[in-house]
Protein backbone atom coordinates (compact mmCIF):
# COMPACT_ATOMS: atom_id res chain seq x y z
CA UNK A 1 0.00 0.00 0.00
CA UNK A 2 1.68 2.84 -1.27
CA UNK A 3 -0.69 5.61 -2.31
CA UNK A 4 -1.31 8.07 0.01
CA UNK A 5 -4.36 8.73 -1.91
CA UNK A 6 -5.55 5.20 -1.46
CA UNK A 7 -4.85 5.35 2.49
CA UNK A 8 -6.60 8.17 2.85
CA UNK A 9 -9.77 7.07 1.38
CA UNK A 10 -9.60 3.38 3.26
CA UNK A 11 -9.38 5.27 6.28
CA UNK A 12 -12.64 7.70 5.66
CA UNK A 13 -14.61 4.26 4.60
CA UNK A 14 -13.25 2.67 7.47
CA UNK A 15 -14.95 6.02 9.71
CA UNK A 16 -17.71 5.95 7.94
CA UNK A 17 -18.28 2.34 8.05
CA UNK A 18 -17.94 2.46 11.54
CA UNK A 19 -20.58 5.45 12.10
CA UNK A 20 -23.24 3.58 10.31
CA UNK A 21 -22.55 0.08 12.05
CA UNK A 22 -21.94 1.92 15.44
CA UNK A 23 -25.44 4.39 15.06
CA UNK A 24 -27.29 1.06 14.20
CA UNK A 25 -25.79 -0.51 17.78
CA UNK A 26 -26.70 2.78 19.16
CA UNK A 27 -30.36 2.67 18.14
CA UNK A 28 -31.19 -0.62 17.94
CA UNK A 29 -29.80 -2.54 20.61
CA UNK A 30 -32.83 -2.48 23.25
CA UNK A 31 -32.56 -0.55 26.10
CA UNK A 32 -30.93 -1.32 29.29
CA UNK A 33 -30.15 -4.92 27.69
CA UNK A 34 -25.56 -3.93 27.31
CA UNK A 35 -23.46 -5.04 30.78
CA UNK A 36 -24.93 -2.66 33.76
CA UNK A 37 -26.01 -0.27 31.40
CA UNK A 38 -28.94 1.09 34.00
CA UNK A 39 -26.36 1.37 36.50
CA UNK A 40 -23.91 3.59 34.54
CA UNK A 41 -27.21 5.35 33.35
CA UNK A 42 -28.26 5.94 36.72
CA UNK A 43 -25.06 7.81 37.96
CA UNK A 44 -25.12 10.02 34.71
CA UNK A 45 -28.94 11.03 35.71
CA UNK A 46 -27.65 11.62 39.83
CA UNK A 47 -24.58 13.72 38.34
CA UNK A 48 -26.97 15.69 36.20
CA UNK A 49 -29.70 16.19 38.67
CA UNK A 50 -27.43 16.49 42.08
CA UNK A 51 -24.21 17.12 40.93
CA UNK A 52 -20.82 14.86 41.55
CA UNK A 53 -20.80 12.86 43.30
CA UNK A 54 -23.04 10.01 44.06
CA UNK A 55 -22.14 7.39 47.03
CA UNK A 56 -22.85 4.09 46.70
CA UNK A 57 -24.44 2.50 49.61
CA UNK A 58 -26.96 -0.29 50.71
CA UNK A 59 -29.74 -0.74 48.37
CA UNK A 60 -27.95 0.26 45.38
CA UNK A 61 -27.38 -3.64 44.03
CA UNK A 62 -31.09 -5.45 44.51
CA UNK A 63 -30.32 -9.15 43.30
CA UNK A 64 -33.41 -9.86 42.89
CA UNK A 65 -34.89 -7.43 40.91
CA UNK A 66 -32.13 -7.35 38.96
CA UNK A 67 -32.68 -11.13 38.04
CA UNK A 68 -35.71 -10.17 37.27
CA UNK A 69 -35.21 -7.63 34.76
CA UNK A 70 -32.66 -9.62 32.81
CA UNK A 71 -35.66 -12.14 32.60
CA UNK A 72 -38.32 -10.43 31.41
CA UNK A 73 -35.44 -8.47 29.28
CA UNK A 74 -36.51 -5.30 30.64
CA UNK A 75 -40.39 -5.68 30.00
CA UNK A 76 -41.12 -1.58 30.33
CA UNK A 77 -44.22 -2.94 33.19
CA UNK A 78 -41.31 -4.16 35.49
CA UNK A 79 -39.29 -0.37 35.11
CA UNK A 80 -40.81 1.22 38.00
CA UNK A 81 -37.83 1.09 40.02
CA UNK A 82 -34.99 0.80 37.24
CA UNK A 83 -34.01 3.90 38.91
CA UNK A 84 -32.69 2.92 42.20
CA UNK A 85 -30.16 0.39 40.46
CA UNK A 86 -27.02 2.21 41.56
CA UNK A 87 -24.08 -0.34 41.86
CA UNK A 88 -21.82 1.70 39.95
CA UNK A 89 -21.45 4.71 41.97
CA UNK A 90 -17.51 4.00 43.59
CA UNK A 91 -16.56 4.31 39.83
CA UNK A 92 -14.49 8.05 39.24
CA UNK A 93 -16.36 10.54 38.01
CA UNK A 94 -14.72 11.84 34.68
CA UNK A 95 -17.13 9.66 32.27
CA UNK A 96 -20.45 10.45 34.07
CA UNK A 97 -19.89 14.36 34.45
CA UNK A 98 -19.03 14.37 30.68
CA UNK A 99 -21.76 12.39 29.95
CA UNK A 100 -23.93 14.44 31.85
CA UNK A 101 -23.78 16.90 29.04
CA UNK A 102 -25.89 14.99 26.46
CA UNK A 103 -28.07 14.03 29.45
CA UNK A 104 -29.30 17.29 30.19
CA UNK A 105 -29.39 18.22 26.27
CA UNK A 106 -31.55 15.37 25.44
CA UNK A 107 -33.54 15.36 28.35
CA UNK A 108 -32.02 12.22 29.64
CA UNK A 109 -32.16 10.30 26.04
CA UNK A 110 -30.22 6.89 26.72
CA UNK A 111 -30.50 7.01 23.03
CA UNK A 112 -28.24 10.31 23.20
CA UNK A 113 -26.09 8.84 25.93
CA UNK A 114 -25.15 6.36 23.84
CA UNK A 115 -24.25 7.89 20.54
CA UNK A 116 -22.41 9.89 22.90
CA UNK A 117 -19.81 6.54 23.43
CA UNK A 118 -20.05 6.00 19.85
CA UNK A 119 -18.32 9.46 19.08
CA UNK A 120 -15.97 8.59 22.03
CA UNK A 121 -15.19 5.51 20.35
CA UNK A 122 -14.59 7.51 16.92
CA UNK A 123 -11.79 8.84 19.01
CA UNK A 124 -10.55 5.42 19.71
CA UNK A 125 -10.36 4.54 16.13
CA UNK A 126 -8.21 7.53 15.16
CA UNK A 127 -5.77 7.11 17.66
CA UNK A 128 -5.56 3.29 16.89
CA UNK A 129 -4.86 4.24 13.54
CA UNK A 130 -2.45 6.97 14.54
CA UNK A 131 -0.44 4.61 17.28
CA UNK A 132 0.09 2.40 14.47
CA UNK A 133 1.04 5.04 12.36
CA UNK A 134 3.87 6.28 14.73
CA UNK A 135 5.48 2.55 15.56
CA UNK A 136 5.22 1.55 11.74
CA UNK A 137 5.37 4.10 9.67
CA UNK A 138 6.55 2.40 6.29
CA UNK A 139 3.83 -0.14 7.10
CA UNK A 140 0.16 1.80 6.56
CA UNK A 141 -1.58 -1.11 5.84
CA UNK A 142 -0.89 -2.60 9.85
CA UNK A 143 -2.82 1.13 10.95
CA UNK A 144 -5.82 1.03 8.95
CA UNK A 145 -5.83 -3.09 9.94
CA UNK A 146 -5.92 -2.28 14.14
CA UNK A 147 -8.01 0.79 12.84
CA UNK A 148 -10.73 -1.66 11.28
CA UNK A 149 -10.41 -4.45 13.95
CA UNK A 150 -11.20 -1.75 16.47
CA UNK A 151 -13.98 -0.23 14.81
CA UNK A 152 -15.78 -3.75 13.56
CA UNK A 153 -15.08 -6.60 16.05
CA UNK A 154 -19.10 -7.45 17.57
CA UNK A 155 -18.41 -7.80 20.83
CA UNK A 156 -16.24 -4.54 21.10
CA UNK A 157 -19.05 -2.92 19.18
CA UNK A 158 -21.44 -3.52 22.02
CA UNK A 159 -19.36 -2.30 24.21
CA UNK A 160 -18.26 0.72 23.18
CA UNK A 161 -22.02 1.94 21.66
CA UNK A 162 -23.67 1.92 25.12
CA UNK A 163 -23.34 3.73 28.06
CA UNK A 164 -20.20 3.11 30.03
CA UNK A 165 -17.68 4.74 31.34
CA UNK A 166 -15.32 1.56 29.07
CA UNK A 167 -15.15 3.94 25.73
CA UNK A 168 -13.41 6.69 27.57
CA UNK A 169 -11.04 4.14 29.71
CA UNK A 170 -9.74 2.96 26.35
CA UNK A 171 -9.66 6.79 24.77
CA UNK A 172 -7.43 7.55 27.68
CA UNK A 173 -5.46 3.94 27.25
CA UNK A 174 -5.04 5.04 23.84
CA UNK A 175 -3.70 8.84 24.17
CA UNK A 176 -1.36 7.25 26.80
CA UNK A 177 0.19 4.68 24.30
CA UNK A 178 0.30 7.64 21.59
CA UNK A 179 2.39 9.70 23.74
CA UNK A 180 4.44 6.88 25.40
CA UNK A 181 5.76 6.38 21.60
CA UNK A 182 5.83 9.87 20.98
CA UNK A 183 8.06 10.23 24.36
CA UNK A 184 10.65 7.14 23.32
CA UNK A 185 10.89 8.77 19.52
CA UNK A 186 12.46 11.74 20.87
CA UNK A 187 9.80 14.22 19.88
CA UNK A 188 9.63 17.10 22.64
CA UNK A 189 7.33 15.95 25.10
CA UNK A 190 7.14 17.01 28.44
CA UNK A 191 6.18 15.21 31.50
CA UNK A 192 4.04 17.30 32.76
CA UNK A 193 1.81 16.01 30.15
CA UNK A 194 2.38 11.95 30.65
CA UNK A 195 1.76 13.07 34.62
CA UNK A 196 -1.69 14.59 33.40
CA UNK A 197 -2.71 11.86 31.02
CA UNK A 198 -2.15 9.34 34.14
CA UNK A 199 -4.15 12.10 36.09
CA UNK A 200 -7.32 11.69 33.73
CA UNK A 201 -6.89 7.73 33.81
CA UNK A 202 -6.72 7.82 37.74
CA UNK A 203 -10.15 10.35 37.14
CA UNK A 204 -11.78 7.66 34.83
CA UNK A 205 -11.23 3.70 35.67
CA UNK A 206 -9.34 1.75 37.09
CA UNK A 207 -8.31 -0.16 33.97
CA UNK A 208 -6.29 3.08 33.39
CA UNK A 209 -4.42 1.93 36.20
CA UNK A 210 -1.78 -0.21 34.87
CA UNK A 211 -0.57 2.95 33.27
CA UNK A 212 0.90 3.89 36.33
CA UNK A 213 3.56 1.64 35.87
CA UNK A 214 4.27 1.55 32.18
CA UNK A 215 4.73 5.43 31.83
CA UNK A 216 7.46 5.58 34.80
CA UNK A 217 8.92 2.77 32.82
CA UNK A 218 9.17 4.70 29.83
CA UNK A 219 10.85 7.42 31.50
CA UNK A 220 13.39 4.81 32.66
CA UNK A 221 13.91 3.51 29.21
CA UNK A 222 14.39 6.97 27.36
CA UNK A 223 16.63 8.32 30.61
CA UNK A 224 18.74 5.58 29.41
CA UNK A 225 18.58 6.12 26.07
CA UNK A 226 20.11 9.34 26.66
CA UNK A 227 22.46 8.11 29.23
CA UNK A 228 21.55 11.60 31.38
CA UNK A 229 22.52 12.11 35.08
CA UNK A 230 20.19 9.70 37.69
CA UNK A 231 19.16 13.09 38.92
CA UNK A 232 17.15 13.79 36.37
CA UNK A 233 15.21 10.26 36.24
CA UNK A 234 14.40 10.88 39.51
CA UNK A 235 13.31 14.77 39.16
CA UNK A 236 11.31 13.54 35.90
CA UNK A 237 9.71 10.53 38.26
CA UNK A 238 9.17 13.12 40.88
CA UNK A 239 7.11 15.41 38.43
CA UNK A 240 5.37 12.67 36.69
CA UNK A 241 4.05 11.67 40.25
CA UNK A 242 3.50 14.93 41.54
CA UNK A 243 1.13 15.75 38.67
CA UNK A 244 -0.73 11.55 38.33
CA UNK A 245 -1.30 12.44 42.10
CA UNK A 246 -1.62 15.55 42.55
CA UNK A 247 -4.70 15.72 40.84
CA UNK A 248 -6.17 12.21 40.76
CA UNK A 249 -5.59 11.84 44.62
CA UNK A 250 -8.51 14.21 44.96
CA UNK A 251 -11.13 11.13 43.81
CA UNK A 252 -9.12 9.12 46.04
CA UNK A 253 -9.09 11.67 49.38
CA UNK A 254 -13.04 12.21 48.52
CA UNK A 255 -13.18 8.19 49.17
CA UNK A 256 -11.63 8.30 52.34
CA UNK A 257 -13.40 10.73 53.41
CA UNK A 258 -16.89 9.07 52.45
CA UNK A 259 -16.25 5.14 52.73
CA UNK A 260 -13.20 5.44 55.32
CA UNK A 261 -9.06 4.36 55.31
CA UNK A 262 -7.84 2.61 53.61
CA UNK A 263 -11.03 2.22 50.97
CA UNK A 264 -9.65 4.88 48.48
CA UNK A 265 -11.43 3.40 45.19
CA UNK A 266 -14.99 2.78 47.18
CA UNK A 267 -14.10 -0.85 46.50
CA UNK A 268 -14.64 -1.99 49.71
CA UNK A 269 -18.18 -0.56 49.93
CA UNK A 270 -18.93 -1.60 45.87
CA UNK A 271 -18.58 -5.38 47.32
CA UNK A 272 -19.96 -4.58 50.71
CA UNK A 273 -23.18 -3.62 49.25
Amino acid sequence: MQSTTLEKTIFILIMLGYIVVGVAFATQTPNWQAPDEPAHYNYIAQVADDGCCPQIEDGDWQSDYQQTLTTVKFADEYLDRLDTIQYEDHQPPLYYLLASIPYRLSNGSLTVIRLFSVLLGGLVLMLSYAIGRRTLPNHPQIALGAMALVAFHPQHLAIITSANNDTLAEVVIAVALLWIIRYLQTDNIPIWQLGLIMAVGLMTKTTTYFLAGIIPLAILLKWYQLKRPTRDLIQEWAVFLAIAVGIGGLWWLRNIGVYGFPDFLGLRAHDAI
